[in-house]
């Protein structure tokens, strides 16, 4: 089987190259985590309206959500930045409510992505074996409902997000 997509960091690109060719899928990095809901009104409706399958890359927004508010780095960063306070806060808001029900906070952002309809795949990447069994965990855990619940209820993602079922 061959495909035709796009691979970017910014969602207007896709819109733009679909309007002239008929893409199969796209790869987009960040647009769409538990920080950044900027696909979910208008873009992800778009694909797939026009049946453009979506590949969710930079699910982490480039670490914060895989290392967490208090990574041992020297840098957390986000969007290959260094995090800015407001994100920091935002991390260690979802932090709390993945400390009461027991989600890691990979597993929280990984499902997060892969539970909307318009994406067909997600992008994890492992620079070790054990982010690779890492990796598996935080698709396959289950996540228990309440916690998705508490996660809109708070705010901290759209009430209108798809979420996993438990």
């Amino acid at each position: 089987m061959k495909a035709i997509g796009l691979g970017v960091n910014e969602t207007a690109s896709v819109l733009q190259v679909a309007e002239e060719f008929d893409l199969d899928c796209s790869m987009v990095a960040g647009r769409y985590t538990l920080l950044n809901h900027g696909a979910l009104d208008h873009f992800y409706p778009e694909m797939q309206r026009r049946g453009i399958g979506i590949i969710a890359a930079g699910i982490y927004n480039s670490g914060i959500l895989a290392e967490g508010s208090k990574s041992m780095t020297t840098t957390r960063t986000y969007d290959c930045q260094p995090a800015p306070e407001a994100i920091v806060r935002k991390v260690e808001a979802l932090e709390a409510v993945c400390e009461r029900h027991g989600v890691s906070l990979a597993t929280a952002a990984t499902q997060f992505v892969y539970a909307h309809p318009a994406v067909t795949a997600v992008v994890q990447g492992a620079l070790a074996p054990e982010h690779v069994v890492a990796n598996v965990a935080a698709i396959s855990t289950p996540v228990p409902a309440a916690f998705w619940a508490d996660l809109k209820s708070s705010g901290l993602i759209p009430e209108a997000a798809p979420v996993p079922e438990a």
